[in-house]
């Protein structure tokens, strides 16, 4: 019993060794790495604190069972359950592509509507463009009439409107329609 006990205590020296060991490796190679959770140097990020309190978090707040507890019933991973899971995933698989066709499909009507509606407003700024233009031609054209009108208005006399009789110089009296003749106090 006492060489078994001794048997046992040596091979647990031995282990300890081999694992210092091991500790000592994985330090000097975390030492040199990059943690991918929160981008710091000197650990990886399986043993990044940031990590361990995010998960300490979740465990305290019961997104996690404990790491003693155990499910009744363990799975085990055989050639024959990995072939049932691939089998399931090709139907998920098919089912998605299925999905995404028909994704694609509506959203190539959906673009081929708008395609029209952006032609029909095309159209439709074609044809405002050419009023504009139509009508920048008639403004031309109103400019022009109004410019040549304000070119024969100075010859007019001014002062009076144009329905007006011209008076005579020559005259110096006025005859009214009772035949009463005024003359000019000039």
């Amino acid at each position: 019993m006492e060489i078994l006990g001794g048997k046992i205590d040596s091979l647990m020296r031995r282990f300890e060794k081999m694992e210092s060991g091991r500790a000592e490796e994985v330090k000097s190679t975390d030492y040199m790495m990059t943690c991918e959770e929160c981008g710091e140097y000197g650990h990886s990020s399986e043993r990044c604190p940031e990590e361990a309190k995010a998960l300490d978090y979740a465990r305290k707040e019961g997104w996690i069972p404990p790491s003693n507890y155990r499910q009744n019933r363990q799975q085990q991973f055989t050639a024959g359950s990995a072939i049932q899971n691939v089998i399931p995933l090709r139907i998920q698989l098919k089912d998605f592509m299925e999905e995404q066709a028909k994704i694609n499909k509506d959203t190539h009507s959906k673009f081929k509507a708008v395609d029209k509606v952006l032609e029909s407003i095309d159209g439709k700024i074609t044809t405002v463009g050419s009023s504009n233009q139509q009508l920048m031609g008639m403004m031309k054209i109103l400019e022009n009439q109004l410019s040549q009108l304000a070119e024969h208005l100075p010859n007019k006399n001014e002062g009076k409107l144009p329905g007006q009789p011209r008076s005579k110089e020559s005259l110096k009296a006025v005859t009214t329609r009772s035949g009463r003749e005024t003359r000019d106090p000039s």
